[in-house]
């Protein structure tokens, strides 16, 4: 467990752009989708379809932005990597929960 000094770091909602209050699963095709990368900000576009264990969208994301929360109005719902695709959350929470290491056991800050 990550356990953080309260006087030095506050939990927050919200970073830049995007306010995170739930986790879920990605939305349908053709919902529109943010993230808030560390190299372009804020962009918003379209969920196109999923592949696999990933989704892809036209999100726009460049080189320093993997990593970046992708949402659904305010539900998390994916983790941005490479160009347009991400990781859905519900499955990266699952698969850090089997493993049982850093990272198990993760909930949003109430």
């Amino acid at each position: 467990m990550i356990k953080l000094d309260e006087s030095r770091v506050r939990p927050t909602a919200t970073v830049g752009g995007v306010t995170v209050r739930k986790i879920g699963a990605p939305p349908a095709n053709g919902t529109r989708m943010c993230k808030q990368g560390h190299r372009t900000g804020l962009t918003c576009r379209v969920k196109l379809g999923t592949n696999g264990i990933w989704f892809t969208h036209l999100v726009w994301t460049n080189s320093g932005d993997s990593g970046a929360p992708v949402v659904d109005g305010e539900t998390l719902v994916g983790n941005a990597w490479g160009v347009q695709h991400s990781s859905p959350i519900l499955s990266i929470i699952a698969e850090m929960n089997a493993g049982g290491g850093v990272g198990a056991g993760f909930h949003l800050a109430s």
